[in-house]
């Protein structure tokens, strides 16, 4: 069968002249279709997130109190309100332009919640690690528990790796930061691991997956690091003053927020159906219901770990040959598939089911035991227990179904309710000498061409759906209009609504970091936005003839063959 042959050929096996040729032919025509578009737009020099051409940017002052608020670094409710930690780990280096967002959607809403938001940083040193101290520590109402700025880790061998126990670990009471990754844990996690599908063998140093498993470990030890900041700071004046922390949230510096965290009041009382204590804990473990348990006036939430409910790291089409042939044309792969250099991993891996990483709000101990995970995989030996060929995601739903992190005491996971949407933000600006602005920044990465897709293909409006942006009239007349549309437009829409929302966002938080009455960048990004759209409408025939091409899906996109087009007419916006 002619599906047969194609996937022995992707796998780099030997194939006759003959299918050779016809493969190149169906090429020349998709090759054709690019020609087409490319003489309507161009293609653009730029790498994806630049979005005009490279010219010297006018100098302004900074106005960093327009984005923080002007706040010390202290809060006076400290001890007559409950405290709420809020752990950022990793890089800075998107902080000045999703700070905005961080505050009018995470930290104001628990401030006005009857809270005090305890802020600890596990920052990587770079150019960029000051902004921790500088930007989170000027928040108004906010208390900054603490920044620690260390290095990324490096790997550790010798005696090191002779002593991997958890009471090999210092007090975190005494000392938060962690010794250097056991280079015996890497070597695990590096012949394990599968983070990118077709990033190649972890154990190659030439691989994509092997240079990202140094990544993911250094992640996870920041998580772990920033955890034990808290410990350390409740054992301290402030921390003493402050009382009992029961909620933590785990948010990302990169992530632009859409909606405002759900208030944390209602999440434990949404939760007391099926609540229990930890004194019961080991009935669950056992397998048996907690209907019938007595329910605390107080709810304990402290086993509770609430996570969103999308961006899980799989893909269930996976493993179907025909999609996957087709997702895989782009001119690298297809160069390398008729030449056999290249082999396909197995395609079903992505079918199993992962957890999002990139935020969580939890009971005390359920996000302790979250952000114990590196030390559990490679001081506790976890590590040696890890499916093979697992991506992140799908690591940290492992990881949470294990019986040994029950035991510790993150007793259950839960989809935070509605719909709870954030957008990952990347550096990359390019200047503009034709603005005031000065430089006209990247918007989200995820916008409604990207793959995998941020709002998927059955999406349908939740209860809190674009909740502070008038969610509920618009989940009324979306009831209404959704049986005048397909549910490819309802979703379309829903992609296009919240990518606008979260570019709007950072565009905001440029201008309002050097005037407060500015909308140099926000003027720019509804011309783009505007632009970006039309020219969706005008080419929604090529992504009908070829669907499952990537380039036809962010052609009007940062790095698309359109952008420059759109680009120059947005240049006097």
């Amino acid at each position: 069968m002619r599906v047969s042959s194609v996937s022995h050929v992707l796998k780099g096996s030997s194939h006759k002249p003959k299918r050779t040729v016809r493969r190149v032919c169906a090429l020349l025509g998709v090759l054709g279709v690019l020609l087409v578009v490319a003489g309507r737009g161009g293609r653009s020099a730029a790498r994806e997130g630049a979005l005009l051409p490279e010219s010297p940017a006018r100098a302004r002052v900074e106005n960093l109190a327009g984005i923080t608020g002007g706040g010390s670094g202290t809060a006076s409710g400290l001890g007559r309100k409950p405290p709420v930690a809020v752990y950022f780990t990793g890089q800075a280096r998107t902080l000045r332009r999703t700070l905005c967002s961080i505050r009018k959607h995470v930290l104001d809403p628990l401030v006005s919640q009857g809270f005090v938001p305890v802020v600890f940083v596990a920052g990587e040193l770079d150019g960029d690690s000051g902004d921790f101290q500088l930007l989170l520590g000027s928040i108004p109402d906010v208390e900054l528990g603490g920044v620690l700025i260390v290095p990324r880790p490096g790997s550790a061998v010798g005696e090191e790796n002779a002593r991997l126990s958890l009471a090999s670990l210092a007090d975190a009471k005494k000392d938060p930061v962690l010794p250097p990754i056991p280079n015996a844990c890497l070597a695990v996690f590096k012949k394990k691991a599968r983070w990118f599908h077709d990033g190649g063998d972890a154990t190659d140093s030439t691989s994509k997956n092997n240079k990202y498993t140094d990544e993911v470990l250094a992640q996870i030890w920041y998580r772990n690091v920033v955890d034990r900041m808290r410990i350390q700071w409740q054992t301290g004046e402030r921390g003493k003053l402050a009382g009992a922390v029961q909620w933590v949230l785990s948010p990302r510096p990169d992530n632009v927020y859409v909606n405002d965290v759900p208030n944390l009041n209602e999440l434990a009382a949404a939760g007391n159906m099926n609540q229990f204590d930890d004194d019961e804990a080991g009935e669950t473990a056992s397998g048996k219901t907690a209907s019938n348990r007595k329910h605390n006036s107080d709810v304990n939430v402290s086993g509770t770990l609430w996570i969103p409910s999308w961006g899980l790291g799989h893909d269930l089409s996976a493993g179907k040959k025909w999609r996957n042939l087709f997702g895989y044309l782009t001119v690298p792969n297809v160069f390398n598939f008729l030449s056999g250099k290249q082999k396909r991993t197995h395609a079903s891996k992505k079918n199993r089911p992962g957890e999002n990483n990139r935020f969580a709000i939890g009971g005390l101990n359920a996000v302790s035991v979250y952000h114990d995970l590196y030390v559990t995989m490679c001081y506790g030996g976890l590590v040696r227990d890890l499916p093979s060929g697992v991506n992140f995601e799908q690591m940290v739903r492992w990881y949470f179904d294990h019986p040994r992190v029950a035991a510790r005491g993150l007793r259950r996971t839960i989809p935070l309710p509605g719909d709870f949407w954030f957008f990952r933000l990347r550096k990359s600006v390019s200047p503009n000498s034709d603005s005031e602005l000065g430089t006209i920044p990247t918007p989200p990465l995820e916008h409604p061409g990207h793959e995998p897709s941020l709002v998927p293909f059955d999406w349908r409006p939740g209860a809190l759906m674009g909740h502070g942006y008038g969610g509920v009239d618009l989940y009324q007349s979306e009831r209404k209009n959704r049986s005048k549309k397909s549910q490819k437009q309802v979703v379309e829409d829903e992609r296009w609504r919240l990518w606008s929302l979260a570019a709007s966002e950072a565009w905001r938080c440029d201008d309002a970091a050097f005037s407060p009455n500015a909308r140099f960048a926000e003027k720019k990004g509804e011309c783009l936005l505007r632009e970006m759209r039309s020219e969706w409408v005008k080419t929604g025939w090529l992504r009908n003839l070829v669907p499952w091409g990537v380039w036809a899906r962010k052609l009007v996109f940062p790095g698309g063959w359109l952008e420059k087009k759109i680009s120059k007419r947005c240049q006097r916006a």
